[in-house]
């Protein structure tokens, strides 16, 4: 007997660049916009995962009204609007609306007490805009206790955040779980827990899936010496 294979396509839409990124193209709104006729195109399930600048803007909506099959969630990044509306300092760069470096844009970067408030503002402005609030709450990086208020809080369901990586992005994540979603720890959203005691009861999935024969030693040649930082090496088709 064949086993059942479960596939969800999963999107995260971040509102506005960094301008070291793309310059001359901050408003992220046309990507967006073309994902969603591909995926108009091609009518199957999928999630879509919107940060506060998406949230607050009324194309997002609009855009996404016209789905039956989508389900739509948090990505949560921390942008100066919304360290704005909670009254906290953006810890970004001047000039930046969103900055990729971990202490600005995750909540990692936070108090606990910031990180609770960042999160009740984004929960706010979701159930305003959507009338209720999400499922689905993500990030490239969030920690135990920021994933485990939001689940007492908020009831949520699901979260998932990035793959093992060294140095890239400005974000380090090591020795994480490797394989399919899991409950984790606590004390270490990356470990999973050993006792129904310790455990966060949303599971947890690694998104794009570190490549196992390329990943791991990617930018750390004996010949020619470690890399600045290391290279992207997913599971994703883009990949060689």
């Amino acid at each position: 007997m064949k086993n059942k294979q479960i596939a969800n396509i999963m999107f995260f839409s971040r509102g506005i660049s960094a301008p070291d990124l793309n310059p001359n193209n901050l408003d992220r709104y046309p990507c967006s916009k073309k994902q969603l006729e591909l995926m108009e195109n091609y009518d199957v399930p999928f999630t879509y995962m919107l940060d506060y600048n998406c949230i607050t803007d009324p194309r997002y909506k609009e855009a996404l009204s016209k789905f039956k099959n989508c389900e739509i969630g948090i990505w949560f990044e921390v942008v100066r609007s919304l360290t704005n509306k909670a009254g906290l300092e953006y810890k970004g760069r001047d000039g930046f609306e969103w900055d990729w470096h971990c202490q600005a844009s995750f909540s990692v970067g936070y108090t606990l007490e910031q990180r609770k408030l960042l999160v009740d503002v984004y929960m706010q402005e979701f159930k305003n805009t959507f009338g209720k609030y999400p499922k689905i709450f993500s990030a490239w990086v969030l920690d135990a206790y920021t994933l485990n208020y939001i689940y007492e809080k908020y009831h949520i369901e699901a979260s998932c955040m990035c793959r093992d990586q060294w140095g890239t992005d400005g974000i380090t994540l090591w020795s994480g779980y490797f394989g399919q979603g899991f409950y984790p720890c606590k004390n270490n959203i990356l470990c999973p827990a050993q006792t129904k005691e310790n455990q966060i009861d949303v599971p947890v999935f690694r998104m794009l899936g570190s490549c196992p024969i390329y990943q791991y030693d990617a930018g750390l040649s004996i010949d020619d010496g470690p890399a600045d930082w290391m290279g992207v090496v997913t599971l994703e088709p883009s990949y060689k």
